[in-house]
């Protein structure tokens, strides 16, 4: 799941206004709706998030998986990167800023 986001996926900073500016982390990754799914319902079970009845969002005839929050995104990224030595750094390094907030 980990090599799949990091060919396809990506992990990126926004910046919400109100009254202050807040950093979140936020998490996409792109592909079919049948292995978005799959990959949502792991993420479901092995990271304890709440299971969307939603499904996979569709752009432009391509599936797209979207979590935003540094409370789901530290329990995604605890699952994606334990004990992890094989990792593509400059997302990783995203990634784990939901973990220090």
């Amino acid at each position: 799941m980990r090599g799949y986001n990091d060919g396809d996926g990506s992990f990126f900073i926004g910046k919400l206004q109100e009254g202050r500016t807040v950093e979140q982390v936020y998490f996409g990754l792109r592909g079919t709706v049948e292995f978005l799914t799959i990959y949502r319902s792991i993420l479901e079970e092995k990271c304890d998030l709440d299971i969307r009845e939603k499904s996979v969002r569709v752009n432009t005839g391509i599936g797209v998986l979207e979590y935003g929050g540094n409370g789901i995104l530290s329990k995604i990224t605890d699952y994606l990167y334990k004990d992890a030595t094989i990792y593509l750094p400059r997302k990783r390094d995203i990634a784990m800023k939901a973990n220090n907030s």
